[in-house]
């Protein structure tokens, strides 16, 4: 398990996140993350851009931040660009990649979730994720996908399964245990790699928090998270 860093030095805590998804990985980093969580509201935007500066401060090759929460994005309103065109244009045919993609820091590049979608579930099959993840491949090193909570269904599900690795975000004190027992056994029947489960807002003390910190999805359920 990642020991968790100074709660003042977050860099420093994704950067152990970083090496720790690389670890797993078998030393280099998968080229395609994916970061879910059971429930909205656990931190998977903020969880998605840390890991993503992380790997882009070690990286020669650019990282892409992908925005696959099609229902409700926000990974362009936290780094405060326009939603343009973006992932639901793509898996229309609507834009190419080279055009949607936006530079946003030296080495940092986003895919917004584009245009409003509400049919996200019938954009989302296996087909149309795989040709865009393996186009996506051919632009950047690697990539960290910002995927719809498992409540969502079978959009969720599905991009799970395309990633090589996937993160499960759970928040202390929020998440419910079943839900977050739910959401590792939804992953591994999609036959998601679940790399680990990473624990947000650990309180060690009043008024200070930990930064993210890895647990192996075998110790998802314990009294780190809410019981119920």
């Amino acid at each position: 398990m990642t020991r968790p860093s100074s709660p003042q030095d977050p860099d420093a805590a994704f950067g152990r996140l970083r090496d720790e998804v690389s670890l797993r990985a078998g030393g280099a980093p998968p080229q395609v993350i994916g970061v879910t969580s059971p429930r909205r509201g656990a931190g998977r935007t903020t969880v998605t851009l840390g890991l993503g500066r992380a790997f882009a401060r070690a990286a020669v090759e650019p990282v892409l931040l992908v925005d696959m929460d099609l229902r409700a994005p926000a990974l362009h309103l936290a780094l405060e660009r326009p939603l343009g065109r973006g992932v639901s244009d793509l898996l229309r045919g609507d834009a190419d990649v080279d055009g949607a993609i936006q530079k946003v820091e030296a080495g940092l590049w986003l895919l917004s979730a584009g245009t409003r979608a509400a049919d996200s579930a019938m954009l989302m099959t296996a087909p149309h994720l795989a040709s865009l993840l393996t186009s996506l491949r051919g632009h950047v090193g690697t990539i960290v996908i910002d995927a719809p909570p498992m409540e969502s269904g079978t959009e969720a599900h599905t991009l799970a399964a395309a990633c090589e690795s996937v993160l499960l975000v759970v928040r202390a004190d929020r998440t419910l245990a079943r839900d977050a027992r739910g959401a590792t056994a939804a992953l591994l029947a999609a036959g998601a790699n679940v790399t680990g489960v990473v624990l947000n807002d650990l309180r060690r003390m009043k008024g200070a928090l930990t930064p993210t910190f890895v647990l192996p999805p075998q110790r998802v359920g314990q009294d780190s998270i809410r019981s119920a």
